[in-house]
């Protein structure tokens, strides 16, 4: 299922940045969160877009007989950082990461060094695999 969101958010010029499937309150909610390549936003208009498209094909191929709610938008300034790409695409912004040992780091995203999969913060060369949450903040 992943590939065809992926295909269809790309074909209609658009990144898939995640997909979450979680249950909340009984409810289950499909979470897809795009990105504009070239572009800092997405508008309300390009989410309700690829919701339109994504909606029947939902309807087929999510084969379950519970109600479920699909919600399509941006990742926001606030993000979760999971994926390699996800660090990439936020080098020079502001991160929050807790390493897997319990010790936080709060910094400037100085680089990710995509080759070894390692971020620097703080000139502290962190490896993706040491990571157990990260997140891009902003100061207000």
């Amino acid at each position: 299922m992943r590939e065809i969101i992926k295909q269809i958010v790309e074909d209609n010029g658009f990144v898939l940045y995640d997909i979450e499937n979680v249950l909340e309150n009984d409810h289950r909610f499909f979470r897809v969160y795009i990105q504009h390549p070239k572009k800092k936003s997405v508008t309300l208009d390009d989410c309700a877009l690829i919701n339109q498209i994504l909606s029947p094909i939902f309807d087929v191929e999510y084969n379950v007989d519970e109600q479920y709610f699909l919600e399509v938008s941006s990742p926001g300034v606030e993000r979760v950082l999971k994926e390699p790409h996800h660090f990439e695409k936020s080098v020079g912004e502001l991160v929050r990461v807790t390493l897997n040992d319990g010790q936080k780091i709060k910094g400037k995203l100085q680089d990710f060094d995509k080759e070894n999969n390692k971020i620097n913060i703080k000139n502290k060369i962190i490896p993706l695999s040491s990571i157990k949450k990260a997140k891009t903040y902003f100061e207000w």
